[in-house]
């Protein structure tokens, strides 16, 4: 029975050609030769390309004939075409419904499937770290110290070096075609070793390595080892140094999902591959099956402050457009703000105390670690703390005191040192601090009468006489000096002392040249007063270089003893005499006894009182 694809225009015994049982080449819909399909069949390529020539079969009886429907695109979308089959003699057809979609092999762009922490949207001048913003289309690393570039685990050049014999594969140096090949050794990984040289003869041979090297042994132990637990990979002992680095903040894992239903292979690059001195990923490649999701490994390793971005380049196997992810960092430069760098203390008084303030201000982003020496071996200066740790965008306050311990000039210099916290840098900042101070004494000493218990002594006198003391002083040292007297100090029951006492001069100044001053001292009581070595009287010290307001540097005390009462004496009798009857001529005594009660002598004068106190004593 003959069976045409499609229907036929005209009846006859010599029909014409019936039209192809096909879609426009933009559906992508093939119709190809009956034959039988094998695994081993031609290429995709030759098998798309395969045109029908004949369009009319004859089915056998109880027979059949398979047609091979193949679907091609270039586009994606949804395609669908309908197949048609009529019977030559009965003009029968037969509809085949063909239904298919072209896609692309595609990974998810979704960002809260591809990273671990996302956001909406961020505040102007926000901090933020390893999100996705979706208002930004970035994922941000956020502020990230500079210096750990590319090199940072890289070993300054040197003799180190690895040679292979040619053919060899999977030496340190690489693979070695016509020559041998060296490579240096600094790609190790290892710090602070400026030689590992390893070198082995053949194939089969051990690596060796200098005996100049203290750690090239070690070296070649670690990669034989490395052979004998692994001989089917290919053994380098070039140490992947990003991935060994302990820096969690410079890495983040996101997420490769295939969402087409079919394998994808995925390449990732950067935009700007050929600079690449920020970005870096691992694996560059993958392979995932339908719904497979794998770890993609990104670093960011700033070089320069600022604000860096980069774009992930995804590119997918059989589809041209790649997937595109925005990355960006801030580049912070670690430096800390010291404020001031030199403390001055100026003169200081002997056995005084004083103390500065340092301000360590931190700008950046980032915090820091910082640590203040020099002072160790120095017992006049403390720091309130020595070390620590500064947030951003935040400052701290050191105080630094100092003890004038001993006369003369005083420098000394404090080393501040400023590194990350997690020192893996070391120091990145250091400064140097500049600490001055001049200790003098100014010495003050009083030539004076003084009594048994060493105090100024005026003795006893009389209220309302005076008694006078002579101070002579002199001055040591090459400062000039004020000085003042002030009276205080003699008790609540006593605070009129002014009234009793006087100094002349109270204020003055001695020079470098002058050899000293008497000062007099007055003791003149208008009252009984009794002072036993009470420091009543005060020499104030200043020194006069420091000019208006000088500053008070010492106050001598000077105790005083004095005692003025009255003369206390008793008249016996202490009535009238009277000599009672007389005879005129005749005589009598009688006696009045004069005692001093006191503790002072004093004079009496008896004189006969005037006619006015006899007359009124009469008339008593």
């Amino acid at each position: 029975m003959p069976l045409l694809p499609g229907p036929l225009a005209k009846q006859g015994p010599s029909p014409p050609a019936p039209r192809r049982p096909c879609a426009s080449a933009s559906a992508g819909w093939r119709v190809h030769p009956p034959r039988f399909v094998s695994s081993s069949a031609t290429s995709e390529a030759s098998s798309l390309i395969a045109r029908l020539k004949r369009y009319r079969w004859v089915v056998p009886a109880h027979g059949e004939v398979e047609l091979k429907v193949r679907f091609s695109t270039k586009k994606p979308g949804k395609f669908e075409q309908t197949l048609r089959f009529e019977l030559v003699q009965t003009k029968r057809q037969y509809e085949l419904p063909c239904r298919d979609t072209g896609l692309y092999p595609s990974i998810s762009q979704d960002p809260r499937v591809v990273f671990p922490q996302w956001r909406e949207t961020m505040e102007e001048d926000e901090i933020i770290f390893k999100e996705y913003v979706e208002s930004t289309e970035q994922f941000h690393f956020g502020p990230l110290m500079c210096g750990k570039s590319r090199e940072w685990y890289v070993l300054p050049a040197g003799p180190c070096t690895f040679v292979d014999t040619p053919g060899e594969t999977g030496c340190p140096g690489g693979t070695a075609q016509d020559s041998p090949r060296q490579s240096p050794g600094r790609h190790m990984g290892l710090r602070d070793h400026r030689c590992v040289n390893l070198s082995r003869k053949g194939a089969n041979e051990p690596w060796r390595s200098c005996s100049a090297c203290p750690v090239g042994a070690l070296v070649a132990a670690l990669v034989a080892r490395a052979a004998c637990c692994c001989p089917s990979k290919a053994v380098s002992p070039f140490v992947d140094r990003y991935k060994a680095q302990n820096c969690p903040g410079n890495a983040e894992n996101i997420t490769i999902l295939n969402s087409s239903p079919v394998d994808v292979g995925v390449q990732f690059s950067f935009e700007n591959a050929g600079e690449a001195e920020t970005f870096l990923l691992d694996p560059p490649s993958m392979a995932l099956k339908p719904k497979e999701k794998q770890e993609l490994t990104i670093w960011a390793y700033p070089t320069s402050p600022g604000f860096l971005q980069d774009k992930l380049i995804c590119s997918i196997g059989k589809n041209p457009e790649p997937v595109v992810f925005s990355l960006c960092c801030l580049g912070v430069h670690m430096k800390l703000e010291v404020s001031p760098l030199e403390l001055s203390f100026n003169k200081q008084f002997l056995h005084s105390t004083d103390s500065r303030t340092l301000v360590l201000r931190n700008d950046t982003l980032l915090p820091m670690a910082w640590q203040l020496s020099g002072l160790d071996d120095v017992k006049d200066f403390s720091l309130s703390q020595d070390n620590g740790a500064i947030g951003p965008r935040s400052e701290l306050e050191v105080t630094v005191h100092f003890r004038a311990g001993q006369m003369g000039s005083t420098e000394k210099t404090l080393q501040l040192e400023v590194s990350d916290p997690e020192n893996i840098l070391g120091i990145v900042q250091a400064e140097n601090i500049k600490i001055s101070a001049e200790v003098y004494n100014i010495s003050l000493s009083t030539d004076m009468p003084e009594g048994p218990d060493g105090s100024l002594e005026f003795g006893t006198i009389h209220v309302l006489d005076n008694a006078k003391h002579v101070l002579t002083l002199q001055k040591e040292g090459a400062y000039n000096i004020e000085y003042s007297f002030m009276l205080g100090g003699a008790g609540p029951r006593m605070r009129d002392l002014a009234s009793h006492f006087t100094v002349e001069p109270k204020s003055g100044m001695l020079t470098a040249s002058q050899p000293g001053v008497d000062v007099e001292m007055l003791f003149h009581p208008t009252r009984e007063i009794l002072l036993k070595n009470k420091p009543i009287l005060y020499c104030q010290v200043r020194d006069a270089s420091s000019g208006e307001g000088s500053e008070l540097v010492g106050s001598i005390p000077l105790r005083v003893s004095a005692k003025a009462e009255y003369s206390k004496y008793s008249v016996e009798p202490a009535s009238a005499i009277n000599f009672g009857a007389m005879a005129k001529g005749s005589k009598k005594t009688l006696t009045v006894m004069l005692e001093n009660k006191g503790t002072l002598h004093f004079k009496f004068c008896i004189r006969q009182a005037p006619e006015e106190a006899s007359a009124l004593q009469s008339k008593r």
